[in-house]
């Protein structure tokens, strides 16, 4: 049961996790693992009281466990607490100053108090203590992607395989080297934002191969075919193409070598589809002298990012009031999946949700409109990727992926970011936001939209 718990946990299946790991501790309090499984499991449900009493009761028996006070660091990270974690973490190392539980626990800590030189100088000790660990190879890829080191940041990332962070499908092909190659057959591995992120590096691979074919989300596969003018199938298909290699999609830029080229301009490289776009301008017409804004708000609630307020991606909707003060703007809501409480930007909006099919009807909308205010999701690298003013909400620990510029980023000219100042509170970002949206309403000017014949 603890394994089949486990298993679950790892796969983000956590509704199905959570019954199992219950009852292990509960017909085995003795049994520490299954304990120490659940209170991580805690965490991820944003629950850190239970959590805390599932280390703590490990404690009692072995005061000394690294697992259990590495699970105490985490508790506290979680409660915003962040000086008492880096103290916990100290602690381990007090007790054992070779602990890697100890020096993966300060990174962790240090990480999301934005001290990013000390998280990365404890991920250097630990890969110089165990150079043969993938875990930490995987963990400090990230690390130097942040600071744009991206030679050896992607060599470092191609462990995440190894380190279980990543997954393919099995494949006999061999795996692409980067040579000239006839039909080469590209996999994506991650999210769907992962996959719009990645998707820029097709054109270089389209100079080296004659044919692509990309495995990709169903979501996914009539935007990107357009885009490059590739094949695309799904990835969860049980026959693959006859091809003569594959590389997961995310390894492009390491296989390339692109090193400091990896963020050269890619312009405007995502298509929308016309016909779709035709209908979206039947359905959206726009109002004279009227800024049409895109809502995206939430990301999802099993992302392991959502367990720490540091690193929380989402932003609760009635945070974003403050927009609805602005007279001279059109809202519409393209959040799929998340129902809230009524709030005062919601009743001044035009849900879209309910309408969208596929990432062809998103692309379509957002060419459309003025400008998205979005959080970290997929939505943004749409909107990035086609050239379209973002106003991106981050949390106060962000992604690699955005690095460590202030308001700016390499990945999408479009696209400015707004960093929240401390952890949890997205007030003076969205005060931010609020400021860009009235610019920009400002300078719209529109012919009036004739009536209907």
């Amino acid at each position: 049961m603890r394994g089949l718990g486990y298993v679950l946990f790892q796969l983000n299946r956590l509704a199905e996790a959570l019954p199992l790991l219950q009852e292990v501790v509960q017909r085995a309090p003795a049994d520490l693992l299954g304990r120490l499984l659940f209170g991580r499991l805690c965490l991820r449900l944003h629950e850190p009281d239970l959590a805390e009493k599932q280390f703590q009761r490990i404690l009692k028996k072995f005061p000394t466990s690294e697992s259990a006070l590495s699970g105490l660091v985490d508790v506290n990270i979680a409660r915003n607490q962040a000086d008492r974690a880096r103290l916990l973490a100290q602690r381990i190392l007090a007790i054992n100053p070779r602990s890697e539980i100890g020096l993966l626990a300060s990174a962790h800590a240090a990480e999301h108090q934005r001290a990013f030189d000390e998280a990365h100088a404890c991920l250097e000790q630990l890969v110089t203590l165990s150079p043969q660990d993938v875990r930490y190879r995987y963990h400090r890829s990230r690390s130097l992607l942040r600071q744009g080191m991206f030679d050896a940041g992607w060599a470092d990332y191609e462990f995440r395989f190894a380190a279980g962070k990543a997954f393919l499908p099995p494949l006999d092909s061999p795996r692409w080297q980067g040579d000239p190659i006839g039909h080469l057959l590209l996999i994506v591995e991650q999210g769907l934002g992962d996959t719009l992120q990645f998707s820029r590096f097709i054109r270089q691979a389209r100079t080296l191969a004659r044919r692509i074919t990309l495995a990709c989300q169903p979501a996914l596969t009539s935007l990107l075919a357009r885009s490059f003018e590739i094949d695309t199938i799904e990835v969860a298909s049980t026959e693959w193409p006859v091809h003569e290699a594959h590389l997961p999609l995310q390894s492009l830029p390491h296989v390339l070598g692109l090193g400091e080229n990896t963020l050269a301009p890619a312009g405007r490289y995502l298509t929308p589809d016309p016909e779709c776009r035709m209908r979206w301008e039947q359905r959206l017409p726009p109002s004279e002298n009227h800024l049409r804004v895109g809502i995206v708000y939430a990301s999802s609630v099993a992302h392991f990012t959502e367990q720490f307020p540091q690193t929380r991606r989402s932003c609760p909707l009635a945070d974003l009031d403050p927009l609805a003060e602005l007279g001279n703007s059109d809202y519409f809501g393209l959040q799929l999946g998340i129902n809230e409480n009524e709030t005062a930007l919601q009743r001044c909006w035009c849900d879209l949700s309910g309408e969208i099919r596929d990432f062809d009807d998103t692309a379509a909308i957002v060419d459309i409109l003025d400008v998205l205010v979005c959080v970290d999701t997929s939505v943004v690298h749409l909107a990035g990727a086609l050239e379209k003013p973002v106003a991106l909400l981050l949390p106060y620990s962000a992604d690699w992926r955005w690095m460590q510029k202030e308001d700016t980023t390499d990945w999408y000219a479009s696209v400015r970011l707004f960093r929240q100042k401390r952890p949890g509170d997205w007030s003076e970002a969205v005060t931010g936001v609020k400021g860009v949206l009235t610019e920009l309403a400002r300078r719209v000017k529109r012919e009036p939209v004739p009536p209907p014949v």
